[in-house]
């Protein structure tokens, strides 16, 4: 039976969305995408060059989230969104090159998810609605360009069967596709509406140009006809809130003038850095000329994303050591320890499972992510179980290669942010860790160590303010009760930062030309 509270937040919802719909139906696309493109580009480092598109309050230069003038990005990429998926109807005129224009549209949109989330966010789904919150705001606001990023994807997906199945599908290589992308998201981080230019001095040619754009652009009329299947396809899997639904332009960040293709808009650029890199990983799937080929492919993504995480862990931490998984046991029934052992003064510290398992739309904004994607976290389940056998195996002797410290911590490392916010999904996965364990005798409670579920991208980030006991520090705190759902980067600010580090690998390794693009920006 419905609330009547409830129908009168259904009848207000229908008011807002009416409202929303009729806005947005009556906007001139191309203008409506460049006051975007100007929204966007005021509030990011590329702002000084907005003022000839844009009047804006100067409270609103440069304003930092939390401030009243702050529009974040998420809420603009919603916002397109629902462009892309409204029917057009005759024009009106709207005033595109003033700031103050967008306040009662995102005050409409604003309302609109608020609404929707009163009628659906119940009092026992609070903590599954924080890890969609956070799958939807996080990446945005760590951001989706940077050294590491960059150096991390190409050395995961841009070697070996990888390299080699993109540059012969495709005519060219990935270094150049990352090099191209990297060219346009500056160009079209500066101005809206321009036909991106060679830059000789990196042998960016048309060429070169015109094959990157095949693969992340699109003219806007056929933007709009992926955005409307791709939105038809998630609500047929189940209802969706509108925070949540899936965008196109992390496909195809670019958009081509319906005029003349040839001049390109990207409203969100950042979007352009999000596609080069982690966009690589469907890129893989896509070259691949067999499913064979594909997930020899994704084998030998896995086996480098285990060789970075123990090459960034020795360089940013010197003092320990990074092994790979080793085998231990009888010559007959071999067995395989967790994938990164880390240790410090002759001993192991930290035992690391790491799943390069990647983190479906389902999985991070189903409303049931564990029942919708089961297979997905089936894999973060049985890295559970691996941590905790290998744990039995210490204690009842089986494996004595390497001493492992009593208090050693134990981390299920991604390479997407799984369960962020979420101690909920964490308590699904430890029950049905216990379940799979319940026939094997020698699993007992004392080996079911705590687990820190953590991103590549958290581990990162915290070894950018941490020397190596600031490190270990951050995963005894995580294994407490006390920081239970924390992700580790907050468990490490809350006793305080006083290091500051750089990347301590050199991109020019993987990316001959990253120095050239990154002192020209």
């Amino acid at each position: 039976m419905v609330k009547f509270s409830d129908q009168i937040y259904q009848q207000k919802l229908k008011k807002i969305k009416r409202e929303l719909n009729k806005f947005l139906s009556r906007t001139d696309d191309k203008l409506f995408l460049q006051f975007m493109w100007s929204i966007n580009t005021l509030q990011t480092e590329f702002r000084g060059n907005v003022k000839r598109y844009l009047s804006f309050p100067r409270s609103a230069y440069g304003a930092p989230l939390g401030s009243d003038y702050a529009l974040p990005k998420w809420e603009i990429e919603t916002l397109l969104t629902l462009l892309f998926t409204t029917d057009k109807r005759p024009k009106i005129q709207i005033n595109y090159d003033n700031f103050e224009t967008i306040v009662p549209v995102i005050n409409n949109l604003r309302k609109l998810e608020n609404h929707e989330n009163r009628l659906t966010c119940t009092e026992d789904k609070i903590f599954y609605e924080l890890h969609r919150i956070g799958q939807r705001q996080f990446g945005w606001q760590r951001g989706f360009h940077s050294s590491e990023r960059l150096y991390r994807y190409v050395f995961i997906y841009g070697q070996g069967s990888c390299a080699t199945n993109f540059e012969n599908k495709y005519g060219f290589t990935i270094e150049q596709f990352l090099k191209v992308s990297c060219v346009l998201y500056t160009q079209l981080s500066n101005s809206p509406w321009i036909k991106p230019i060679e830059i000789p001095v990196l042998d960016v040619t048309q060429e070169l140009i015109d094959k990157t754009l095949s693969l992340i652009s699109l003219p806007l009329s056929d933007l709009r006809v992926d955005a409307q299947t791709l939105i038809k396809k998630t609500i047929e899997g189940g209802r969706i809130p509108t925070a949540y639904l899936p965008g196109s332009l992390r496909k195809f960040p670019i958009i081509r003038s319906p005029q003349d293709q040839n001049i390109l808009i990207s409203p969100l650029s950042q979007l352009i850095m999000y596609r080069a890199t982690v966009g690589l990983y469907y890129d893989m799937i896509n070259s691949a000329p067999s499913k064979k080929d594909a997930d020899q492919a994704i084998t030998e993504a896995n086996d480098r994303f285990e060789q970075y995480v123990g090459m960034v862990i020795e360089k940013f931490c010197p003092r320990f050591k990074a092994f790979p998984s080793e085998q231990y046991g009888p010559k007959k029934a071999r067995i395989d320890t967790p994938d990164v052992l880390l240790i410090d003064n002759e001993e192991v510290t930290t035992v690391f499972e790491c799943k390069a398992t990647k983190l479906t739309f389902e999985a991070q904004f189903s409303e049931h992510p564990f029942e919708t994607s089961d297979k997905a976290y089936a894999q973060i389940v049985k890295a559970v179980t691996q941590l905790w056998r290998f744990f039995s195996h210490v204690r009842i002797g089986k494996y004595t290669e390497r001493k492992i410290s009593d208090t050693a911590n134990a981390v299920v490392l991604t390479i997407d942010s799984w369960m962020q916010m979420s101690h909920a999904l964490q308590g699904r996965v430890f029950a049905q860790a216990k379940k799979v364990l319940e026939d094997d005798p020698n699993v007992l409670d004392v080996d079911m160590r705590p687990i820190i579920f953590c991103s590549i991208q958290d581990l990162v980030d915290v070894m950018y303010i941490s020397d190596e006991d600031n490190l270990l520090k951050t995963f005894a705190n995580a294994a407490l009760p006390k920081y239970a759902g924390w992700r580790i980067v907050e468990i490490r600010r809350d006793f305080g930062i006083d290091v500051q580090k750089k990347f301590p690998l050199n991109v020019e390794e993987v990316l001959p030309w990253w120095n050239v693009i990154n002192s020209s920006r």
